[in-house]
C-alpha cells in the first residue's frame, strides 16, 4: 500500500482570523494505491463502522455482502443511512439485504425512454446502457472516501482518497441528493435533455502545497469531455489506463496527439474485443497508436497528462485524472442515430493537478499504477 499525505487548504480565509485547522476550515486528502478489493474495501468498511450520525453511500459494485452487513450494523446502532446504487445490482450480495431490510436505497439508472418530437418516434435506452458509477461515503458529514471504485471482490488494484473539508462534503452531498431523490443520469427534462443540475460554480481546489484537486460529477458536467479536453492540452505525454473501451472521440484524440509528436501510451483491459465492428473500426481509425492490452479487466481508469518535458525542455501543468467508470459511454440520440456520449453515466471525476517543477508523490504513485499495468500488457 502507497500513502501520502497533504494539507489542502481553501484560498479565502476569514479577514484578520486564523484559519480554524482543528475546526474542519482546511480540507484534507490521503491517496492510497491499494493491491486488491479486500484492502480497498477496508477504507470504506472502516468509515461506515465509525459513523455515529450519518452515512451517506455511492455503492457502484455490489459483490461484497460484508458492506451491506456493515451498512445494516450501522442503521441498526442509529446511524442515518442512505444508499444510492444501481439498478442493475439490486439483485447483488451486499445490495438485496438492503432492499430487503428497508434500509433506505435508490436503485438509480433504470434505462430511459422519452418521445422525441423532432423524429416523431419513441426513445428507449435499456438500464444496462445506463451506469450509477458515483464510488464516494460521507461519514457524518466530516469524513469521505472516495476513489476509482469498491465493492467488487475480483479487483486487483483500486485508487483510494481519504478526505476531509466543508466544501467537499457539501458538493458530495448535493451530488448524492439528487440521486437519492430521483434525478439520475436517465432524467429528462420536457426538451429531452439530461435534468441533473451542476452542484456548485467551484472547479479547482487549491492547496497550500501546490496540489491542485478537481471534482466533478456526470453526466451534466461531461465527463470524458473534460478527458479529451485535457487530451488535447497535452505538451508532451499522455497515459490512459482503463477497463472497457468505447469512446471514438477519446481514440481519435489519442491519434493526433501521436502524429503531433506527443507521446501517448494506451492500455485497455481484457473485455476490449477488437474483433468486434465497432472497436474494429476506432482501432483502424488510430493506426498510430500503440494499443497496449492486460489479460484481465476492471483496472482503475486513470488519465495522467504531462508527466514529462516538453521538446523545448519545459514541463507543462501535469494532470492526474481518476474516473470512477470505464471510458465507455451510454449512447443517446443526435439527428435521430444513436452517438457515444456520457450523457447516461452518473461518475465522478477527480482531478490533480500542479505547475511546480517536481511532481508529488500522489501523482508519482498514480504513475507507479500505471507502469505496473503497461508492464503487463501485451500489444493488441
Amino acid at each position: 500500500m502507497m500513502r501520502w499525505t497533504s494539507p489542502l487548504a481553501l484560498v479565502a480565509v476569514a479577514a484578520c482570523q486564523p484559519p480554524d485547522i482543528d475546526g474542519g476550515f482546511f480540507n484534507q486528502v490521503e491517496v492510497f494505491v491499494e493491491p486488491d478489493a479486500a484492502s480497498t474495501n477496508a477504507h470504506y468498511l472502516a468509515a461506515i463502522d465509525d459513523a455515529t450520525e450519518s452515512l451517506h453511500v455511492a455503492l457502484p459494485n455490489g459483490d461484497d455482502p460484508v458492506i451491506a452487513d456493515a451498512l445494516l450494523r450501522a442503521w441498526d446502532r442509529g446511524v442515518m443511512v442512505e444508499v444510492i446504487t444501481d439498478i442493475d445490482i439490486a439483485d447483488s450480495a451486499a445490495i438485496a439485504p438492503l432492499v430487503e431490510a428497508g434500509l433506505p436505497t435508490t436503485l438509480a439508472d433504470d434505462g430511459v425512454a422519452y418521445f422525441d418530437f423532432n423524429i416523431n418516434t419513441e426513445v428507449v435506452f435499456p438500464s444496462t446502457s445506463c451506469l450509477m458509477s458515483h464510488s464516494f461515503l460521507v461519514a457524518d458529514e466530516q469524513r469521505i472516501v472516495a476513489g476509482s471504485s469498491w465493492g467488487r471482490t475480483d479487483a486487483r488494484q483500486a485508487v483510494v482518497y481519504e478526505l476531509a473539508g466543508e466544501d467537499l462534503v457539501t458538493d458530495l452531498l448535493l451530488e448524492h441528493n439528487q440521486i437519492f431523490g430521483g434525478t439520475d443520469a436517465t432524467t429528462t427534462t420536457a426538451y429531452d435533455a439530461n435534468a441533473k443540475s451542476i452542484t456548485d460554480f467551484r472547479w479547482m481546489y487549491r492547496t497550500a502545497s501546490g496540489l491542485d484537486l478537481d471534482l466533478w460529477f456526470g453526466p451534466q458536467e461531461r465527463l470524458t469531455k473534460r478527458i479529451i479536453d485535457a487530451i488535447y492540452g497535452a505538451r508532451s505525454d499522455v497515459r490512459v489506463l482503463t477497463g472497457a473501451f468505447f469512446n471514438e472521440g477519446l481514440a481519435l484524440a489519442l491519434q493526433d496527439k501521436v502524429q503531433w509528436g506527443v507521446k501517448v501510451e494506451f492500455v485497455v483491459g481484457s473485455s476490449f474485443d477488437p474483433i468486434d465492428r465497432d472497436n474494429r473500426d476506432i482501432v483502424a481509425d488510430t493506426p498510430d497508436v500503440d494499443w497496449q492490452q492486460l489479460d484481465f479487466d476492471n483496472p482503475p481508469t486513470i488519465v495522467l497528462i504531462d508527466y514529462e518535458d516538453d521538446p523545448d525542455g519545459f514541463r507543462s501543468r501535469a494532470k492526474a485524472i481518476v474516473l470512477s467508470h470505464d471510458l465507455v459511454s451510454g449512447p443517446r440520440l443526435y439527428r435521430s442515430e444513436p452517438v457515444v456520449s456520457d450523457q447516461l453515466i452518473d461518475g465522478t471525476l477527480w482531478g490533480l493537478g500542479t505547475s511546480d517543477g517536481e511532481l508529488p508523490p500522489e501523482m508519482l504513485q498514480l504513475l507507479d499504477l500505471f507502469n505496473d499495468h503497461l508492464d503487463q500488457a501485451v500489444p493488441l
